[in-house]
């Protein structure tokens, strides 16, 4: 079951953002704003084949990060995400990962079972 659900929500989008910043060392996944960017990454998510990922969203209004480590271009946290499966709630425990790379662009993946 566990190989099913690797194929199923390994997600990753590129986004263009305005929201860069200089240093992201600094930046910790347990401050509430981040934790509400991981939530809206999630929502915007893919898989390669173009199904978005919030339609295997459970509830994650109380969802919580950890920070694992964070550079001057990446932030990853601990993260559970809940997922709706067959009428039931999965929780998924993986890693988040936040990148910035040059002119303007930056990546948000989810791999679970971290």
């Amino acid at each position: 079951m566990k190989n099913a659900f690797v194929g199923v929500f390994f997600a990753v989008v590129t986004l263009s953002t305005t929201v860069m910043a200089n240093d992201l060392s600094r930046v910790r996944c347990e401050n509430p704003e981040f934790v509400k960017f991981i939530k809206e990454s999630l929502m915007k998510m893919k898989f390669s084949d173009g199904t978005s990922l919030s339609q295997y969203l459970g509830n994650n209004s109380q969802l919580t990060a950890t920070t694992i480590g964070a550079t001057k271009t990446s932030v990853a946290c601990k993260v559970t995400v809940n997922y709706s499966i067959q009428g039931g709630t999965k929780s998924v425990r993986g890693k988040f990962t936040y990148r910035e790379f040059g002119s303007d662009k930056a990546s948000t993946e989810w791999a679970p079972f971290y």
